[in-house]
């Protein structure tokens, strides 16, 4: 009985535990199924390889070929302006005009030519003060060295023979006072005989006296004292020549012993060659000191003439600088009016009448219609390679009104500066002259490249892909298993367009290499965003 107790209960327990766990079953069961249905529901598609007739466009702000841009030349106030925007001009016409100004009432001028006069007066002083350089005393000492030196060789040379100098001194002067001691005697022996010679011719003028004073004397007594008186003083004259020759030759002799006591005189004073060699030494020192002094001098005065030039040079740019600026200030005074440089359209104005304009600042720009337009549009590098882009390539505008031709053409393309790694910029040539103002700068253009038919690796609707803040991007689904079933978490993925038709993109094959091939299409009105978890639309 009590055995029969016992079974009863745990049959009770059992059943109790079963409808338990069923309950909890159902609940769990329940709770999931309302949970999936607060999710969003999303349909997906497989992504694809195939065919795809690819479309790349682009939009970019249309550009002149050629722009004009002028520019104030100084300061002015613009009394009017002639033109408004896209208005078509032609070179020589007058776009703006600027009000009078008087050169007295412009400060920048008179400032400018207050410069340059101060300038002007520097330079005519400076050059005042310069003086050519004079190398007359360095030049002059140098000489005086130099003729000092050869003396000290020269004396040098004559004390190396000193001993010999002076015995030939000694002897030649020996030898001028034995001359000197001959001649002497020779003439005082003369001078004895003269006295002779001098008494007979008194004597015979003595006796002719007698005979001609005597009234007795014959003819012939006086001729005979005549012939001995003449032949007396002739002898005399004739004696007196020899007499004076050998005077000279004593004076000779004298001036010759004379000589040759100086020269023995010198020969005595010659230095010993110890002091001749150092007075060659100092006379040396002394010449190159003066050559030294002359080089250090032309050296100093070169540097310093460079010195002057580079100084001279920067004055003289000064000079040129401060006259362009009075003069270009003078030219700004003069300018009333802006010509247009070129003919074509005005793409920009700056100004209005009333306002006032700087140096440099912009007035207005002529687009130069005759050039023609461009169009710089920026595409991903992988669009430029998958779209085979080259220069002479055609292109159409968006909503081109027919014909067969392109409106553009491929002129360039060049690494973007904003990101060079992975954006190009294509410049577009539009085939258009201007003249029919179909295009103007400023006007945005969307270009569609000649289409081509290719194969793709991975191909999705168009509705799968999103774009946001410049970001293109699909959501995938990754799958998460567990034990109440499938769960899917929406994931997003960016990616770049390699093409595109009316309904599919081709996009590149490696973004869902890690996540599947699907993709999100559509989704009810919940919204979710990355790593939310979704329920799929039953198909």
């Amino acid at each position: 009985m009590k055995e029969a107790t016992e079974k009863k209960s745990r049959k009770w327990v059992i059943r109790t535990a079963i409808i338990f766990f069923a309950a909890m079953l159902i609940l769990l069961f329940f709770s999931n199924t309302i949970y999936n249905y607060s999710l969003p529901q999303v349909t997906v598609v497989y992504s694809s390889p195939g065919q795809m007739t690819s479309a790349i466009k682009g939009t970019g702000t249309i550009e002149a070929v050629t722009a004009s841009k002028v520019v104030s030349d100084g300061a002015h106030k613009v009394a009017t302006v002639n033109v408004s925007t896209y208005d078509t001009v032609q070179k020589g016409d007058v776009l703006v005009t600027y009000e009078a100004q008087k050169a007295e009432d412009n400060a920048d001028l008179k400032a400018a030519q207050d410069a340059l006069d101060q300038l002007l007066r520097q330079q005519y002083t400076e050059d005042l003060q310069k003086k050519p350089h004079d190398y007359t005393m360095l030049e002059r000492s140098i000489s005086d060295a130099q003729k000092a030196m050869n003396q000290a060789n020269a004396t040098y040379a004559s004390a190396q023979g000193k001993a010999a100098a002076v015995a030939s001194a000694q002897t030649a002067l020996s030898s001028a006072q034995a001359t000197y001691t001959a001649r002497n005697a020779e003439l005082t022996t003369m001078n004895l005989q003269k006295d002779a010679k001098t008494q007979a011719v008194a004597d015979a003028q003595t006796t002719l006296l007698a005979v001609k004073e005597d009234p007795t004397a014959t003819q012939e007594q006086i001729d005979a004292a005549q012939a001995v008186y003449d032949n007396a003083a002739a002898d005399l004259a004739a004696y007196a020549t020899q007499v004076n020759n050998k005077t000279n030759e004593v004076t000779a002799a004298d001036a010759a012993v004379t000589a040759a006591q100086s020269k023995l005189a010198d020969a005595q004073a010659l230095p010993s060659i110890a002091d001749a060699a150092d007075a060659v030494t100092a006379a040396q020192r002394t010449l190159d000191d003066a050559n030294k002094a002359l080089t250090d001098q032309k050296k100093a005065d070169q540097i310093q003439d460079i010195i002057d030039s580079l100084t001279d040079s920067d004055q003289k740019k000064q000079i040129q600088e401060a006259q362009k600026k009075v003069d270009d200030l003078k030219a700004v005074l003069n300018t009333t009016t802006i010509i247009a440089p070129v003919s074509g359209i005005i793409s920009t104005i700056g100004v209005s009448a009333g306002s006032e304009v700087a140096k440099g600042d912009a007035i207005l720009a002529i687009d130069v219609t005759e050039d023609g337009y461009k169009v710089p549009v920026s595409f991903t590098t992988d669009q430029v390679t998958q779209g085979q882009m080259q220069i002479g390539m055609g292109a159409r505008e968006e909503y081109s009104w027919g014909g067969n031709e392109d409106d553009a053409v491929i002129v360039a393309i060049k690494p973007d500066s904003t990101n060079p790694r992975t954006q190009r910029i294509v410049t577009f040539k539009l085939n258009d002259d201007g003249s029919t103002g179909r295009y103007y700068s400023g006007q945005s253009l969307t270009l569609t490249l000649n289409n081509r038919s290719k194969n793709y690796d991975c191909i999705v609707p168009l509705s799968a892909i999103h774009e946001e803040s410049g970001e293109t991007f699909v959501y995938t689904v990754k799958t998460k298993t567990s034990p109440l079933g499938d769960r899917y978490v929406a994931i997003k993925v960016p990616v770049t367009i390699l093409g595109k038709d009316d309904t599919n993109a081709a996009i590149n094959p490696d973004a869902l290499s890690q996540y599947g091939s699907m993709v999100i299409t559509e989704t009810n009105d919940k919204s979710f965003k990355s790593g939310d978890q979704v329920r799929l639309a039953e198909s």
